[in-house]
């Protein structure tokens, strides 16, 4: 754990070179545990389509409508997107369920 958790691996994000570094160090534990290889090609590792999204501030929005009332939402403060990150835009008909820290 100290190793993965060591700010050399730079936040260890997905695609990263810390991601590379640590994926190695857990493919060597496992090798010198005489673990056998389930990965891609007789390896410990696995390929894995990953997308990735960043909000582009200025410009990202979010609108609350309800009985064609609507209310603004501020990223990262009223809400955090988890949509489909491939469309320009998204919809979602739900219940609304709300957290507030004390």
């Amino acid at each position: 754990m100290e190793f993965l958790a060591d700010d050399l691996l730079e936040g260890r994000g997905a695609g990263s070179r810390g991601h590379a570094l640590a994926a190695g160090y857990v493919a060597s534990q496992f090798r010198q545990l005489g673990l056998k290889p389930a990965g891609d090609g007789g390896t410990y590792l696995q390929t894995v389509p990953l997308l990735e999204a960043t909000p582009v501030l200025p410009g990202s929005a979010a609108r609350l409508v309800r009985d064609g009332e609507s209310v603004d939402l501020e990223y990262g403060a009223d809400y955090l997107p988890s949509a489909d990150f491939g469309a320009p835009t998204s919809s979602l008909s739900a219940p609304l369920a709300f957290a507030d820290s004390v």
